[in-house]
């Protein structure tokens, strides 16, 4: 009984260490010795080595999965060599710095292996050495322009095209806004860096045309705006996100897609007594690279027409005047009340005065007494006859 025991337990040890040994036996090496070689400014090849174990099935494919730790989430790249190239910009990344690991992927019931961290650093620190860097673009040529962040400290600009390794130098002036001339191909993508003795930064230049003109008309109470397509990018499709405000109040704004030879104008409602005032950028979207155009200068259309205000005085002096007129009419028929208002007798009482024989009948009331006229005295003076004859004679 216990020799049957004790065999039991030594199989059982057995077996777990067997599948044990197994099951690590069936997970993939991870990748060793990993490296990193700058070819340009932008670009970098990492390598790295791997043994493949000597019973791994043929038909296990050579794949590694390297990532590349960002901001949001890991970037994950399947590649079937031993090593990986790879565009970075500094001020995509705002950093000098990536972190990659990389694995060997799972095949035909082995694990993949653990994975072999990498730091990839840039030749210099990263530093913001120049401001405000645009490419306008013009007939065949870019004219760029930047401001260094300090004037005082010297200032290196080289670019290239992607795709192609050589480096080319920009020319530079020693005032505080610097430039130089770019041939310009539409279908290139340009990449530059921009370093001094303490640092760099590496970056794809912001493409900028001329802001497109833009003409209004009043049609069937609505505005429509009318917008000149770029002069580039014949195949691209452009948003022109507009921002207006109507009689001084800020609307919400507008987007408009615009693509080649589309000539309807876009509308918004329009109010006559308004003025409107319009600022719009551009920005070219699908199967385009990215290319912008500088804040437009503020657009006016109309006047600000002051509402009409007639019915609203009306509607406030007329009753004021009607009030007044009616305080005056009972103020003038209160004071001369005895005229427009006289003391009717009452006829019982002329009645009972008849009746009585009482001729003297009292005016009832203050009626009209004429006013008495004056009356002149005459006076006659007689004459003696003695003194007529004396007089005749």
């Amino acid at each position: 009984m216990t020799v049957t025991r004790e065999f039991f337990v030594l199989f059982c040890a057995t077996i777990i260490t067997f599948a044990l040994r197994c099951a690590a036996a069936y997970q993939l090496p991870e990748p060793v010795n990993p490296s990193y070689k700058w070819i340009d400014p932008f670009q970098v090849n990492v390598t790295w080595e791997w043994k493949k174990p000597h019973h791994l099935p043929k038909n296990c494919s050579m794949s590694f999965i390297v990532s590349l730790q960002t901001k949001d989430k890991p970037k994950n790249t399947l590649t079937t060599n031993k090593f990986y190239t790879q565009e970075f910009y500094t001020e995509e990344f705002g950093s000098g710095q990536w972190n990659f690991t990389i694995k060997k992927q799972a095949c035909d019931g082995w694990t993949e292996s653990k994975s072999t961290p990498i730091t990839i650093k840039t030749r210099k620190p990263h530093a913001k050495v120049v401001e405000d860097f645009k490419c306008y673009i013009e007939p065949n040529k870019l004219n760029c322009s930047w401001t260094p962040v300090d004037p005082s400290v010297a200032l290196n600009v080289s670019y290239r095209y992607c795709g192609h390794d050589k480096m080319k130098q920009c020319s530079t002036s020693d005032r505080g806004m610097r430039s130089c001339h770019l041939d310009y191909d539409f279908l290139k993508v340009i990449a530059v860096c921009a370093e001094t003795d303490a640092g760099l930064t590496t970056f794809k230049p912001r493409l900028v045309i001329p802001v497109p003109p833009l003409r209004i008309k009043v049609e069937s109470s609505q505005l429509q705006l009318q917008f000149d397509f770029p002069q580039v990018g014949s195949g691209c499709i452009w948003n022109y996100d507009v921002n207006y405000t109507e009689c001084g109040e800020q609307r919400p704004s507008r987007t408009f897609k615009l693509e080649k030879n589309e000539t309807t104008p876009k509308t918004i409602p329009y109010k006559e007594s308004c003025r409107y005032d319009f600022n719009y950028t551009v920005k070219s979207v699908s199967y385009c690279p990215d290319i912008f155009a500088d804040s437009s200068k503020t657009v006016h259309y109309g006047t600000n027409i002051p509402p009409d205000e007639t019915l609203t005085v009306v509607a406030i002096i007329l009753p004021i005047i009607l009030c007044a007129c009616v305080i005056l009419s009972c103020y003038c028929v209160r004071r001369h009340s005895a005229i427009f208002c006289p003391v009717i007798p009452d006829p019982s009482t002329i009645f009972k005065e008849m009746m009585n024989g009482n001729r003297d009948l009292k005016p009832p009331g203050n009626l009209y007494l004429p006013v008495p006229e004056p009356i002149e005295k005459c006076s006659v003076a007689l004459v003696s006859e003695g003194a007529n004859g004396q007089k005749n004679s």
